[in-house]
């Protein structure tokens, strides 16, 4: 039982040591990701877009 009792106490002494970001930069990250997310979605469609698009020019090409 003292095990845990040192367990639970040492838990609480690392939660205290945790430096926690600031407002302002929980805000900058998340509009960093969102920017990122968003660019990442628009290369992607992009790029299956030109794709599909690549790919139904030579089914036409070879069908024909």
């Amino acid at each position: 039982m003292n095990k845990v009792k040192e367990y639970i106490l040492s838990v609480y002494k690392e939660i205290g040591a945790i430096v926690w970001p600031s407002r302002k930069r929980v805000y900058t990250d998340t509009v960093i990701v969102v920017i990122a997310l968003f660019l990442s979605v628009l290369g992607i469609g992009l790029l299956d877009t030109g794709l599909s698009k690549a790919f139904q020019y030579l089914i036409n090409k070879i069908s024909v």
